[in-house]
């Protein structure tokens, strides 16, 4: 993990206080969707949507490559919509199997992903991208997007509360992961299959 996505995390978990952050519980299991932070008038904080294209998903053959973290990968693999999430250690644990390491040694990085997408198999790819707007604000953006192309198909985004405000999943994260299941079962037509917790 870059220094630059780790000093904003360390910040978090100086934020967040007795509020949970980074701790996947399941999604709603009537809704579909996790349980975001409510704003004064009652309604589900939500995120901005900045990028959303539909597609279809089959084309990816249920493949799904998380490189957030692995609370994204316990959050994803509860909405039961891809068949196959995994992270990048996971992948290349394949690739090893299928004896594509020599033509396929590296798994990150967009050309990587798009010589792993041509040579090995089709899959979409979930990340996080951190950056500052032009008021100097920090946001996280949740990304999809297609190896294949190189395109996001769909991007979510929180700004980070100011300093004094609490930081948790409910305020910063479920919102974007609320807009991602939405995006799934509204633009693509796919139904939300809530799974439960894996057995540890």
């Amino acid at each position: 993990m870059k220094v630059s996505i780790l000093m904003p995390l360390c910040l978090l978990l100086v934020l967040s206080g007795c509020t949970t952050l980074l701790k996947p519980v399941p999604p709603n299991p009537r809704t579909g969707l996790f349980p975001a932070f409510k704003n004064s008038h009652g309604v589900p904080i939500s995120a901005r949507i900045v990028v959303s294209k539909k597609t279809d998903l089959s084309r990816y053959h249920d493949n799904l490559l998380v490189t957030a973290g692995s609370f994204w990968v316990h959050e994803v693999r509860y909405i039961g919509v891809f068949r196959h999430v995994f992270n990048a250690s996971q992948l290349r644990k394949e690739i090893i199997r299928a004896g594509l390491q020599q033509r396929l040694h590296k798994v990150t990085g967009l050309l990587a992903l798009n010589k792993i997408y041509r040579d090995f198999k089709p899959f979409l790819w979930l990340h996080i991208k951190i950056g500052d707007n032009s008021a100097g604000h920090t946001y996280f953006d949740l990304v999809v997007t297609d190896p294949k192309s190189a395109q996001n198909l769909f991007v979510a985004r929180r700004i980070l509360p100011h300093m004094q405000a609490a930081v948790s999943d409910q305020s910063l994260f479920y919102p974007m992961m609320n807009a991602f299941v939405k995006w799934i079962h509204q633009d693509q037509g796919i139904s939300v299959k809530v799974q439960p917790p894996a057995k540890r």
